[in-house]
């Protein structure tokens, strides 16, 4: 099958940037577009201890800077031919990603691993491991290359 529509979760690491790249390579061979999502987790469930009062304004902060940083990850004449859209949701980043792509009919998901040990991942989670799992499309997962 051709996808049409490709995500790209983006936590902005090495790893996450490495999958974009494989993205766009994919987008422009199948001439797909191309979707970058990041997902703030919910600060509340983090217990920040942020004052309830602050909160919308600190989110509303920490979204713009998000939205600008995927932005900027693609450059004008790659969001065009790509038709590059780019979301910043706020919630769990496993159930975000698999609600974005379900809701923006996304035929692919192309993401970073960073490739943690069994250990970290029992303790952690994965992020990756989590949509692979349960997602309605393909998932490509890209480890990061090391030099």
């Amino acid at each position: 099958m051709k996808p049409t529509t490709i995500l790209v979760p983006t936590d902005f690491s090495d790893a996450s940037l490495e999958a974009k790249a494989y993205g766009v390579t994919l987008a422009k061979a199948f001439g797909a577009s191309l979707h970058l999502i990041h997902v703030l987790t919910d600060p509340v469930t983090l217990g920040w201890g942020v004052e309830q009062a602050y909160l919308p304004q600190m989110l509303e902060r920490i979204e713009a800077d998000a939205r600008a940083q995927l932005e900027a990850l693609s450059p004008p004449a790659e969001r065009k031919a790509l038709d590059v859209q780019v979301s910043v949701e706020i919630g769990s980043p496993a159930e975000k990603i698999l609600a974005y792509a379900d809701g923006h009919g996304v035929d692919m998901i192309v993401m970073g691993t960073h490739g943690r040990g069994a250990v970290e991942r029992l303790w952690v989670g994965s992020v990756t491991e989590r949509v692979l799992r349960h997602a309605s499309c393909p998932v490509v997962s890209v480890r990061r290359l090391r030099s």
